[in-house]
């Protein structure tokens, strides 16, 4: 059984990824490094509204920058991470066995 500490971190880290974006971005990163123009692309989003959603994961230290001269790419950086995505694959995507996509039916 987790302790209260270890359930308020874990509460800290699923609001930071509780966003469409956020979520989309990490389903990405997943697979390997973006930019933030590529991120915001992929995403249909603005460029500055990608810069934030990425700041905000960064600064929980879900993810990492490496700067290569113009561009900075983004990766994940929280093994967690992982568990996220295919738990939203699998009972999200479109091989879940559900009858609705929504939590709790």
């Amino acid at each position: 059984m987790l302790d209260w500490e270890a359930l308020w971190e874990a509460t800290k880290c699923l609001k930071s990824v509780a966003h469409p974006v956020r979520l989309r971005m990490l389903e990405l990163l997943s697979d390997g490094e973006y930019t933030v123009g590529e991120l915001a692309d992929l995403c249909e989003v603005e460029p500055a509204a990608a810069s934030d959603h990425l700041g905000r994961l960064r600064d929980r230290g879900i993810l990492s920058q490496d700067r290569r001269g113009k561009h900075v790419y983004y990766q994940i950086s929280a093994p967690a991470v992982d568990g996220i995505v295919h738990c939203m694959r699998s009972n999200f995507g479109p091989e879940a066995n559900r009858p609705s996509r929504r939590c709790g039916n």
